[in-house]
């Protein structure tokens, strides 16, 4: 019996919208929902029947996230109308990238040594830690470590971590809560073989937090000019897809042979062109 429930509520969850995933912010503003419509019921009802809603309530967004259907489609909505800056940042591993301002990131990335300044044209990763970069690309992708080397780089157990290629982009997840995702398995890889790099070459990347990080991993991928997953030439190849709720506004940077898209909406940094 209690078997049969358990996997009912199991059926009924939404990880994309709980544990780890979960918008504080969100469920706030549903549980005051569910509080003021429970008072309602207990004006035109009676309390036990009003009690029983709330405790209905409180369980549909524990499970869910939220408590009416299209919820998530409404706010992505509202997010995309939002006002943006013409310098603001690229969204790609998670929504934590969004709320580094453009003109920090610019600054972050410039702090860190390891873009060259070209001048009105853009930026070039320095030589030396490009070089570096893809040889650290190479040796994750020939030992197929991708997996280990996450999780190594996260503190956890790889016997609970799963990579899986989702409908809109590549998710890594621990247990049933989603810890990452990118627009390809080629932006994991490149994420992947940059951080040990930069924790090597930059010594403030140590004290940057998770969404600077993020932000500025989305950035560095934007000024790579051959492909993680096969070599490719890199080049902006048109409107981008959603990458895991997130959807891109000028394009995305991505690979013309393989597919693979490394950075979408990307709007801070520019690269400088090939001479």
């Amino acid at each position: 019996m209690l078997a049969s429930v358990s996997a009912a509520f199991e059926s009924v969850r939404r990880p994309e919208f709980t544990g780890n995933n979960r918008c504080v912010p969100c469920t706030a503003f549903h549980v005051s929902l569910a509080v003021a419509l429970s008072i309602l019921l207990a004006i035109v009802t009676t309390p036990f029947v009003a009690t029983v809603a709330f405790v209905g309530f409180v369980t549909v967004i524990y499970f869910r996230g939220y408590l009416f259907p299209g919820t998530p489609r409404l706010a992505k909505r509202l997010v995309l109308r939002r006002p943006r800056r013409s310098s603001g940042a690229t969204t790609d591993n998670s929504d934590a990238v969004t709320a580094v301002d453009g003109d920090r990131l610019e600054s972050l990335v410039r702090s860190l040594d390891v873009v060259d300044d070209r001048g009105p044209a853009g930026y070039r990763l320095e030589p030396e830690f490009r070089d570096a970069w893809h040889d650290r690309i190479d040796e994750i992708r020939a030992a197929n470590s991708r997996l280990e080397v996450l999780s190594t780089q996260l503190g956890l157990d790889p016997d609970r971590v799963v990579l899986e290629v989702t409908s809109s982009g590549f998710a890594a997840n621990y247990g049933r809560n989603r810890i990452g995702c990118w627009p390809s398995e080629a932006a994991l890889l490149a994420d992947l073989a940059a951080t040990p790099e930069l924790e090597a070459r930059a010594p403030r990347w140590r004290t940057l937090g998770a969404e600077e990080r993020s932000a500025l991993l989305a950035e560095l991928r934007g000024l790579l000019e051959r492909c993680p997953n096969c070599n490719g030439t890199l080049e902006r190849v048109g409107p981008a897809a959603d990458s895991c709720g997130s959807t891109a506004t000028r394009g995305a940077n991505g690979c013309r042979v393989c597919g693979s898209r490394l950075v979408e909406r990307h709007e801070g940094i520019r690269r400088a062109p090939r001479p």
